[in-house]
């Protein structure tokens, strides 16, 4: 999905204002943003399009961030998806575990600044770009 395009980012909280403005963010630091406002629609947004990153909200009505990482570990496209959980509580280290699924980041909801955010997006995306630079080339030699 890197091939002339921006690298995509699934925004999944149901604080409206919240993703507005992680898309606003995102989209000044080169990222393509998919917003969806709770679990059951950030699945169908995967569907549709498997992001290169997940920005995920625990607490959520309807379906949770625990749920949503449960649905897509079910599903051999989606399970390796890279994440960062955002979350307003300490996590025990059975919630840590169970919200796994790619590389997987946390940040504090009251405490990540727009700069902290940016560069875990980058980092992580960035380990994204390297593995499938490694791909490719790996694929030239065996072509």
């Amino acid at each position: 999905s890197f091939k002339g395009t921006f690298p995509s980012v699934l925004i999944v909280d149901d604080d409206k204002e919240l993703v507005d403005l992680l898309r606003i963010h995102l989209l000044g630091g080169g990222f393509w943003a998919i917003c969806a406002y709770n679990g059951r629609e950030a699945i169908e947004k995967v569907r549709g399009q498997i992001p290169d990153l997940i920005i995920l909200d625990i607490l959520m009505p309807e379906m949770d961030g625990f749920e949503v990482i449960e649905a897509l570990k079910g599903n051999p496209l989606t399970r390796h998806i890279p994440v960062i959980i955002l979350t307003a509580k300490d996590l025990t280290e059975k919630e840590r575990q169970a919200l796994q699924l790619g590389t997987t980041r946390y940040l504090t909801k009251t405490l990540f600044s727009k700069e902290d955010l940016l560069a875990e997006v980058r980092d992580m995306v960035g380990m994204l770009t390297e593995n499938w630079k490694e791909a490719e080339e790996t694929n030239k030699h065996i072509k």
